[in-house]
């Protein structure tokens, strides 16, 4: 342990460090109590069965929800938990090099997953290398936590809290508390897991815990979007555009600022169903809901002009576009709508809006002329990004000659405003 300490001035006390534990003591400790190395190496896999419960008692309406929760890992470093909700799952892991989060609309990337707090909990070994989940720790002080006495050891990321008394580890951050360890094959676990949030909690509640069950590896791996939701992609039977439109990221960062793949299947039926000729897109990012959009209006003889403010990324929409053999139906340009639009001649029966949200309202005024009777003026994220958009929401809502409806397949949301008359 590090000594107790007293720094006088002009043999005046000017500060008291008191007795502390090491790092080293700390941790060693905290192994011991969970069962010891020798009892931690010999856990090659984990599987958990339990229930994910939101326990929201301060939200409007109040929230209580249980939803069957199941957990894999595999050292040195795998795992995934999989929700089952009503209507989908989520899943969350990380295979060894990818990590990923997957929910009902979309499947990402996610590199926090491979040195995730909860990979952490669930790894069979993750004790082991605390270190590596949680580097350059330093010991800063022994304070009173739940009436215990805990030693709290941090970096400038995280911080970790070990009672006193047991050993053990009993929360990580301010959000995450460990409760209830049970012995299973020589090794504590907790059973309970609780993580705090605005108007309650969620938990993580275990009921049985099996170790060393054969676990393959592809387990683990990232899902496929024409796995997970593969109604979407029914009756898309383009060679070259299906690929890429099961590919929702399109192999690049920040893939959750594309559609979700049944937001750009509704885009995609819409134009069908209408039999839209003339489109135009503000907002492409990397192309996603373009090529879906294309590939209708290819089918209808029709042509979009797509807008894409950033050159990077209307650059890698291109090579997409490209890849789709959609050169001849999207006509992409990398410039500001805000300056573009007013290029732009003719009318529109189709135009969809997925760009900075508060300009919303700009990109409605501007073409709400120009948008052809029985077209449609449709937004996305209308629902998560509400707030950013109220005066754009209010204008679709309060215009006599538009009949606006609200589409929630998922969560981000879209409005489709029907013109009844210019």
């Amino acid at each position: 342990k590090y000594p107790a300490l007293e720094l006088f001035v002009n043999n005046r006390s000017a500060a008291l460090m008191p007795e502390l534990p090491s790092l080293d003591w700390i941790v060693n400790r905290y192994l011991h109590a969970l069962g010891g190395e020798t009892a931690l190496k010999k856990l090659k896999t984990r599987e958990c069965v339990g229930d994910y419960i939101d326990d929201m008692p301060s939200r409007t309406p109040p929230v209580y929800e249980i939803y069957p929760l199941h957990a894999y890992a595999k050292a040195p470093d795998k795992w995934k938990t999989i929700l089952t909700l009503p209507k989908s799952t989520e899943q969350n892991g990380f295979d060894g090099s990818i990590g990923w989060k997957q929910n009902a609309d979309r499947i990402i990337h996610d590199n926090r997953m491979s040195r995730s707090w909860m990979g952490f909990i669930f790894n069979p070994q993750g004790p082991l290398h605390l270190m590596q989940y949680f580097p350059e720790m330093n010991v800063a002080g022994v304070v009173q936590l739940n009436g215990s006495e805990v030693a709290v050891v941090g970096n400038t990321q995280h911080t970790l809290y070990f009672n006193m008394e047991t050993g053990l580890l009993e929360r990580i951050g301010m959000s995450y508390e460990l409760h209830d360890y049970r012995e299973v094959d020589g090794v504590k676990f907790p059973f309970r897991i609780a993580i705090s949030r605005k108007g309650g909690e969620s938990r993580f509640v275990l009921k049985k815990l099996t170790h060393n069950k054969e676990i393959y590896d592809t387990q683990f791996a990232i899902p496929q979007e024409h796995e997970v939701f593969a109604d979407v992609f029914e009756g898309i039977g383009n060679s070259k555009v299906l690929p890429l439109l099961k590919c929702q990221g399109l192999t690049y960062s920040h893939e959750d600022m594309n559609v979700p793949c049944r937001d750009g299947r509704f885009l995609y039926d819409l134009i069908l169903e209408k039999g839209y000729k003339r489109g135009l897109e503000i907002g492409t990012f990397t192309g996603y809901s373009t090529l879906w959009m294309g590939h209708a209006f290819q089918q209808t003889g029709g042509k979009i002009i797509t807008i894409e403010i950033d050159k990077e990324y209307g650059e890698v929409a291109r090579e997409n576009i490209a890849k789709a053999g959609l050169e001849d139906v999207i006509d992409s340009r990398i410039a500001d709508a805000l300056e573009e639009i007013p290029k732009l001649d003719g009318e529109f029966d189709f135009v969809f809006i997925d760009a900075w949200k508060p300009d919303y309202v700009k990109y409605l005024q501007m073409l709400r002329g120009r948008i052809s009777v029985d077209g449609v003026i449709v937004a996305h994220n209308v629902t998560n990004y509400a707030r950013d958009m109220k005066e754009f929401l209010d204008e679709i809502q309060n215009d006599p000659n538009l009949e606006t409806t609200f589409n929630e397949l998922s969560d981000e949301g879209m409005s489709v405003s029907l013109v009844l008359k210019k």
